[in-house]
């Protein structure tokens, strides 16, 4: 009996053992401190500034419970680790998924570099170096955006690179960000997921072409009226900030579908006060980022001057040129055959003379149809024209660094524009002739297409 319950007793001990190794081992592991939380949140409710540090050790978390307390704060957090550091506003937490803050940074091992190595270059002339790192613990989606600042290989330093999240499972890459990694090593990007990440050359490729995906497509196969469910109208004669002699309706004379296209009209005819009408079409949907590709046959004659061309959907940096604008295809009729693109910010636009733009000559411009397309990624935009490159508006970290928004403020959602204005303060330069009339622009599609990009910037 003794020894039965002797036995008894060394079993309870073992089991209670085990038990407490395993609460010890979920407490400590994710490297939350209640303490050291309890005594920051005293000192965030106390300071008055907006911004706040933390110093936390390598393997050392904040954790869910405590953003949960500080999402009405209004600070910005500045966490720091070793090698790393985090920047985040607090307000980005309210009412987001949240997980643990992990401020840990590893060096890839040389296997899987050149692993991620043999990825990125497979279809290309160059090999690109890569230097990986792995943020945060685990893979997973944080919910909301961050800054990090890391640590990177000296020999990065001064050099723009390219940004890439990887994913060991399926073996694919995602574009994140095109980056300057300053003299002193710290490269900074924004993120809404932990992982393993990468850094090479700014001219690797952005995307693998077999993730690409035709996500919005508009052929135009019935005619009437264009799709109200996809498509509405500007309307009016103000001269919209150009000088424009026409005025937009909505009329079926100005624009409709017939034959498997879209013709937008321009006529001359009185109009409220204006002398001509015409129409523009503003899509529903929006986009951030992506291939746009728009088949279309353009008008012909002095004073015609047809654009397809996006804005910003909401407008985040303010009115125009603020928020920016994407002129895909931009073509006056005194100057046939010349084809434009631009882009314009409120440091590079058109009034200033600053604006970043590209012509191309175009054969039978106005006799036969030709694919117009843009490639947006982050900080960088390609044009093309029947699959031919004319024109790239980059970011520059060096330059535009200290304006931000103002310089690049193409990191918001845009919507597609197709209209024909008569005259203004370009078209109308060699005055209108008014023996063309009616002159019109013919769609026969718009497509866009998923890059397979992720989103990491969610500020």
């Amino acid at each position: 009996m003794k020894k039965t319950k002797y036995i008894v007793m060394v079993m309870l001990f073992v089991i209670i053992s085990i038990v407490s190794v395993t609460t010890y081992f979920k407490v400590t592991h994710d490297g939350t401190s209640k303490k050291l939380e309890t005594d920051i949140l005293k000192s965030i409710k106390k300071d008055t500034s907006k911004d706040f540090k933390i110093s936390l050790g390598s393997t050392e978390a904040l954790s869910k419970d405590f953003l949960n307390k500080i999402e009405n704060e209004k600070k910005k957090l500045t966490i720091i680790g070793n090698g790393i550091k985090y920047t985040v506003n607090t307000s980005d937490f309210k009412g987001k998924q949240k997980d643990n803050i992990s401020i840990v940074l590893k060096e890839l091992n040389d296997n899987k570099n050149k692993e991620i190595s043999s990825i990125i270059s497979k279809n290309s002339e160059k090999k690109y170096e890569v230097y990986g790192v792995q943020i945060g613990e685990k893979d997973g989606q944080i919910g909301y955006g961050i800054e990090a600042s890391l640590q990177v290989d000296k020999k990065l330093n001064g050099k723009e690179v390219n940004v890439y999240r990887y994913e060991a499972k399926t073996k694919q890459y995602y574009f994140v960000d095109k980056v300057l990694v300053d003299n002193e090593g710290v490269a900074n990007i924004n993120m809404s997921k932990y992982g393993e990440y990468f850094l090479t050359s700014q001219d690797a490729p952005r995307y693998k072409e077999e993730n690409v995906k035709l996500v919005y497509e508009e052929n135009f196969n019935v005619d009437g009226l264009p799709n109200k469910e996809r498509w509405k109208y500007d309307i009016g004669g103000s001269g919209w900030g150009n000088e424009e002699k026409q005025c937009y309706t909505d009329s079926a004379e100005n624009a409709s579908v017939k034959g498997g296209n879209l013709i937008i009209t321009a006529k001359k005819e009185k109009v409220a006060f204006n002398d001509y009408s015409s129409a523009r079409l503003l899509s529903k949907d929006s986009w951030l980022y992506g291939r746009f590709e728009i088949k279309a046959k353009l008008p012909k004659g002095v004073g015609t001057w047809p654009a397809i061309w996006m804005m910003s959907k909401d407008s985040t940096y303010g009115s125009w040129p603020s928020s920016g604008e994407l002129d895909i295809m931009e073509h006056v009729g005194f100057d046939n055959g010349i084809v434009h693109a631009t882009t314009h910010s409120e440091k590079y636009y058109w009034k200033s003379n600053t604006q970043k733009t590209g012509q191309m000559t175009v054969d039978n411009v106005n006799s036969e149809f030709h694919v117009y397309a843009m490639e947006w990624t982050p900080h960088k935009i390609d044009f093309f024209i029947d699959g031919k490159k004319y024109l790239t508006s980059e970011y520059d970290p060096i330059k535009d660094k200290a304006e931000g928004w103002k310089a690049w403020p193409f990191d918001k959602p845009f919507y597609l524009i197709l209209n024909i204005a008569v005259g203004g303060g370009w078209g109308g330069q060699k005055g209108i002739d008014n023996s063309i009339f009616p002159q019109s622009m013919e769609v026969d599609y718009v497509k866009v297409y998923d890059l397979g990009l992720e989103n990491q910037n969610l500020k």
